[in-house]
Order: C-alpha cells, then sequence, then structure tokens
C-alpha cells in the first residue's frame, strides 16, 4: 500500500524541479554516446565505496572495509593495492576518491573526516580538513571532486560541500542543512563540469541539486520514486560534455540528465537471483568516467563490485521496462515482542509487522509515508517495541527523532493484513528534552532497546554516547562520548541491556534500595563492543531514581579477525547467561560469545556470501523470541533466518530466489 501511494503521488506530478530565476528551458546538450554495453568487473572487494579512473584508464576503487586502495589495469588486473597510512589509533574507512591531473590522488576517509592526500605510491603528502562544525572542517565527507585546482567535498555529517584549495586552504561552502532550494541533507556526492556547475547527490532529499559557479543555487530535480526523473538515494554523481550521471541505488540504474534535469537516458536491470551481475546492477552506489569519456565504472558497495560499461551499440540493447518496487529490502534493526516481529524497510521507508506463529511468519501490516513532517520517515535505522508490546518505537537520524506508533490488533482471531493497525502517538525532538547535553551535532538516533526497568536507551551516532531515558521518556543521563578509547564509541549500531546483579543491593530489611543495568553497545566502526554499568538508587515506594555516580564503564571486546584486524559488529541480541549473538555483516558470520568475550558458535563461513542454512551475505539485525531463539535479518539475501538458543537452524522467509537452496535443502 505504501508503494502505491508513492507511485501514484509521482504519476501524478512527475519529478520536482526548481530553479533560481527564469523558466526551465527545454533546449538540451547534444548527447555524445549512450552508456550501457557490458564490459568487465572487478568483484571480491570489500565494500568498496568510489572509483576514480586516470590517464591510463587505471580504476583507483576505495575498499571501506578494509581502509584500502586497489588499482585496477584497464585489462582487468590488479597493478596495486595499499592501506592507507591514518592516525594512529584510528581504524580506516575510505569512501570518495579522486585524481587530480598532476596525479595526487585524493581520498575523503570518515573516521578521520579528513581528506586525504596521497601519491601515486600511496604516501601520504598532506591532509585536508579536520573532524569538526566550523567553516573548513568535515563530519563524514563522502565523496569528492578535484576541479579547476580546487577541491569539492560532499561533507555529508555537516550538510553541505566544502571547498578548498589543492594546498588544503578552506574556500567557501555551499549549501546548508534543510529541505528547501539549495538546502541539503546528508550530500553524499558532488561532481562540476567544465563550466563550473557544480552538481550534489542530495541523498537525504531524493534529489540533485545544481549550484552556478559562483557559488549561488541554480536548480533541483528529483523526487522519491522509481520512473524516470525520480530516485531512490542518489549516492553516486559524475559530470561530463553537458550531461550529469546518477548512481540510484535503491533503484538499481544508472541515469544520465542533461545539465538543467532532463532526463537523458539510463541503464541498468535489477539484478534478481544472487549474486547477479554482467551487466545487471544491484544497489549501484557511485559512477565515474574515463577521461576519454569512453567507459563509465559503477560501484556496487553490497555485492562488493566494480561493473565497466561502454558506449550502448551494437553490443547491447536499451534495458527493458522493470517495475523497480516489486520486492521488499529488510535492513537495520529488527525487534520481537511475544508473536510479533518488527523490521524496518528504509528504502520505502515503511515498517512491516509479521505474525511468527505460523510455519511461515505472515506480515499483517505495514505502515510509513516519505517526508520529514510528524509521523513519516526519512531513513528509519532501528523498530523496538515497548515494553507492554503494544506500541513500536521508530529512530530517524536525519531527522533527529524518535517516533512512537500503537498496535491495534483486531480481537476476532482472523489472520488478516490491516493496513489501519498502526496509529501514529507522537514524535521526539531528542535535542529538545530538558538536561540533554549540548553536543556539536544535533542527537542522530539510531539503535533502540528498552532495559528491564522500562528505561529507554538511545544510539546517538553522531556524537558517539547513548541517551538514557526515563519510562517517562524524560532524559536521565548519557554514557559515552565520540573517540577510540575506553568509554568510547564511533558508530553505535546496537544496544543489548540486561540486569546488572552487582549493582543490586538490599537493606537489613531485605528490601532493595538499589538495582542496575549492564548496557552493551556495539560499535561498528570502532570495532568493538563496549560495556557499562548503570546504577540507580529505588526509593521507600519501590521507585527508581537515578544515581549518576552508578554510571561505570566496564571495558570493551572485540573480535579479531584471520587477518589480525578486529572485525565490524553491527547487529546484536542477548543470548543468555551473559552471552551475546553478534552479527558480522563484514564478514557474513553471526557469533555467538560468552560472558569473557570468547567465540563459542560460529555461523556462516568467514567471508564466503552463501545462500544455505545459516549462511548469510550482510546479516544484520538480530532479534531475540520468547524461548531463546533469535531471528536475523540476512540482509544482502533478502531474507530472515532463524535459529534456536544452540545455534540451529529452524527456518527462514523472504524472497523465493534467495531460499531455493534452503528449499531444496528440506
Amino acid at each position: 500500500m505504501v508503494h502505491t501511494l508513492l507511485v501514484t503521488f509521482a504519476l501524478a506530478l512527475g519529478p520536482s524541479i526548481q530553479e533560481s530565476g527564469g523558466a526551465a528551458t527545454s533546449s538540451r546538450e547534444p548527447s555524445v554516446g549512450r552508456f550501457g554495453a557490458f564490459l568487465r568487473e572487478t568483484s571480491g572487494l570489500a565494500a568498496p565505496a568510489s572509483v576514480a579512473i586516470d590517464e591510463e584508464g587505471r580504476a583507483w576503487i576505495t575498499e571501506s572495509h578494509t581502509g584500502t586502495v586497489r588499482v585496477v589495469a584497464s585489462d582487468g588486473v590488479e597493478a596495486a593495492r595499499f592501506v592507507l597510512e591514518v592516525v594512529p589509533g584510528l581504524p580506516r574507512e575510505p569512501h570518495g576518491i579522486a585524481i587530480s591531473p598532476a596525479g595526487e590522488v585524493f581520498v575523503a576517509d570518515a573516521v578521520e573526516h579528513a581528506v586525504v592526500v596521497i601519491d601515486g605510491s600511496a604516501l601520504r603528502k598532506r591532509t585536508i580538513g579536520k573532524r569538526g562544525a566550523a567553516p573548513g572542517e568535515l563530519r563524514e565527507p563522502r565523496g569528492i571532486a578535484v576541479v579547476g585546482g580546487k577541491v569539492f567535498v560532499a561533507d555529508s555529517g555537516n550538510h553541505r560541500i566544502s571547498v578548498f584549495a589543492l594546498d588544503g586552504k578552506f574556500e567557501r561552502a555551499l549549501g546548508r542543512r534543510g529541505f528547501g532550494p539549495g538546502e541539503l541533507l546528508a550530500p553524499n556526492d558532488v561532481a562540476v563540469d567544465a563550466s563550473g556547475r557544480v552538481f550534489v547527490a542530495d541523498l537525504g532529499n531524493q534529489r540533485i541539486v545544481r549550484f552556478e559557479a559562483d557559488g549561488s543555487f541554480g536548480k533541483s530535480w528529483g523526487g522519491l520514486g522509481p520512473f524516470a526523473g525520480l530516485f531512490h538515494a542518489p549516492c553516486g554523481i559524475a559530470a561530463r560534455d553537458g550531461r550529469v550521471f546518477v548512481a540510484d541505488r535503491d533503484n538499481h540504474r544508472i541515469q544520465v540528465f542533461d545539465k538543467d534535469g532532463q532526463p537523458d537516458h539510463e541503464w541498468g536491470v535489477h539484478a534478481v537471483r544472487p549474486r547477479e551481475g554482467g551487466g545487471k546492477l544491484h544497489y549501484p552506489s557511485d559512477v565515474a568516467l574515463a577521461p576519454k569519456g569512453d567507459i563509465a565504472a559503477v560501484v556496487e558497495g553490497l555485492e562488493g563490485r566494480v561493473q565497466f560499461f561502454g558506449e550502448a551499440g551494437s553490443t547491447a540493447s536499451d534495458p527493458p521496462i522493470v517495475d523497480r518496487s516489486a520486492s521488499a529490502h529488510y535492513e537495520g534493526g529488527c525487534d520481537v515482542a511475544g508473536d510479533l516481529l518488527a523490521v524496518l524497510e528504509p528504502a520505502g521507508p515503511s515498517v512491516s509487522i509479521f505474525d511468527l506463529a505460523h510455519p511461515t511468519p505472515i506480515e499483517i501490516t505495514r505502515f510509513g509515508r516519505s517526508g520529514p513532517s510528524a509521523g513519516k520517515f526519512l531513513v528509519p535505522a532501528d523498530v523496538e517495541f515497548d515494553p507492554d508490546g503494544k506500541s513500536v518505537w521508530i529512530s530517524d537520524p536525519l531527522l533527529h527523532r524518535i517516533s512512537q506508533y500503537s498496535l491495534t490488533r483486531k480481537s476476532d482471531g482472523i489472520l488478516r493484513f490491516d493496513p489501519f493497525m498502526a496509529k501514529f502517538v507522537r514524535a521526539l525532538q531528542l535535542d529538545e528534552l530538558p538536561g540533554v547535553p549540548a553536543t556539536p551535532w544535533p542527537t542522530e538516533p539510531t539503535a533502540l532497546e528498552f532495559g528491564p526497568d522500562g528505561r529507554m536507551y538511545v544510539a546517538d551516532r553522531a556524537n558517539g554516547r547513548v541517551l538514557v531515558l526515563t519510562p517517562e521518556m524524560t532524559f536521565e543521563r548519557a554514557l559515552g562520548s565520540v573517540g577510540t578509547g575506553q568509554g568510547k564509541l564511533l558508530e553505535p549500531t546496537a544496544i543489548v541491556v540486561e540486569p546488572d546483579e552487582s549493582a543490586r543491593a538490599v537493606d537489613e530489611d531485605g528490601r532493595t534500595i538499589t538495582a542496575g543495568a549492564r548496557v552493551r553497545v556495539a560499535d561498528a566502526r570502532g570495532r568493538k563492543i563496549e560495556t557499562w554499568s548503570c546504577g540507580w538508587e529505588i526509593d521507600e515506594c519501590g521507585s527508581a531514581a537515578s544515581d549518576g555516580n552508578r554510571t561505570r564503564n566496564l571495558g570493551s571486546i572485540s573480535i579479531p579477525g584471520p587477518s589480525g584486524a578486529d572485525r565490524r559488529p553491527f547487529g546484536m541480541a542477548a543470548a543468555g547467561a551473559d552471552g551475546l549473538w553478534v552479527s558480522l555483516e563484514d564478514a557474513n558470520l553471526v557469533l555467538r560469545l560468552d560472558g569473557e568475550g570468547r567465540i563459542t558458535t560460529t555461523l556462516g563461513a568467514d567471508g564466503v556470501g552463501g545462500l544455505g542454512k545459516l549462511q548469510w551475505f550482510h546479516p544484520q539485525g538480530l532479534a531475540r523470541a520468547p524461548g531463546g531463539s533469535i531471528v536475523a535479518i540476512d540482509a544482502g539475501n533478502h531474507r530472515f533466518q532463524v535459529f534456536d538458543a544452540q545455534g540451529v537452524f529452524r527456518t527462514a522467509w523472504g524472497s523465493r530466489l534467495f531460499l531455493e537452496p534452503i528449499l531444496k535443502a528440506k
């Protein structure tokens, strides 16, 4: 139903085009060729983020999970591979990459929050920017363009484009956070044409924004939808010869426009079968053109590959028209309450509720619409049932809020899909809660978790902390701060809260006078799991009052990989006896850890994505069901898997093609 509403809206209005002054021109620059002919692919990459092609036709590819840059020659043979030199103690996470006419290589690092400039042998020459919100400072830099002696950086976390001289001197910023003309929301990439016009992949606003050479706002086009001129996560952008190329990630295509936003052509057919390539696309996240303009490189981060295309001609035909919104793609967090499972489809954006009391779980409602107003979502990150299971909370980091929806199920016992089961209750802007400490950036909530005492724990990815809210949803305390040391976080993605018996004390009459919780936080970018103990005083009425002095950090654990580098934990669920189930998205594993952090059970093959029982491709959210079984989102395989407390497979459901190996095994 959500998709139908979106499609109808898009069909009625078409792509939205806004410009500063004057009417939209209908003139179009001459076409210089249509891409679409598949040439080759480079696969086996570790979360590739961006690509640039040099004058010799070599592709320079950043691999964000391993901190490497791989160089592939024009014949597809690997020419070099090197690890970025970074600040000691910081993990590496390269994203955007660009090459200057002088041969210098510019790499945006999302952990160092800077642009690292290296030579052809990976020797660091200088650094541009540092973490911060002031002019010339960066947060989560993504795409880069180096044109006309200037460096343009998609400063995603600060919602702007920062412009520097080649020597690193800050010159100006384009845009600011917002939804209106010339405003940006988490820009993911930037491109500059020969006339100095700046084109921005405005990811959070689902559009392309153009600034003129003098920095003024020119126009924007796009909107959410599957049709030509609309987008579902415009992530990568390139500009050449009067045309603008956009990696339209969740529509599984590359769209091409003229400089005024008029569609020129597109290519890409949604890869339907597992690991299908050969010119078919699955979540393309970046696009780059060779200097000669004869080759386009397309990055597919989820599939770990880069595909190369030439001009479409006798070797390729126009792609067929396909339904780009026919299947669901569940990602992020999930939660279970009784027989109900709540999951997210961020691309919707929507929330689905499944009834688990059947051999194959049944979807009984779906809700959510895209937008910044109350009751809508932009990019939901996690979903959590409240303690009584009668409502769900959804976090939305780009909107700085958490939203509550009540769930009312009909009492007649008939199993049905009810589109009206969920009702919007309220939205909490977290920074407006009294007592929340001031930080450089507004709170960006990701992981949510209710503790056994009714407190809610909210991960804040922007400021490396966890906010603790009372059962009345007032602020109580904060855990952690941004950084890499003990008690610090870089990217909190999951929280598990359990009673902490070490914090419990009784008086001489046996009455509990203190209680507490143990809070464990998965830090994907920090590559660790951090633990805190939080204590409370209990008054004579049995009510808990916070005692900030009883907050203690208990240290962290890490999960080393075969190469010695620590793994990236994504999802977590309690496993009993102080144990944890942890999903490692980068390793395609789900592990059980004991109370000391030792691995006791391994599900999956390290680094190898599979389709069989308890094999994974980018596993994400985990949720514990009654009885100790675990529901896991097998995101890259578009399915769910369920296993019991001992790690024994129970069931799976999802996309039919991705279930075939399991069904055949049965």
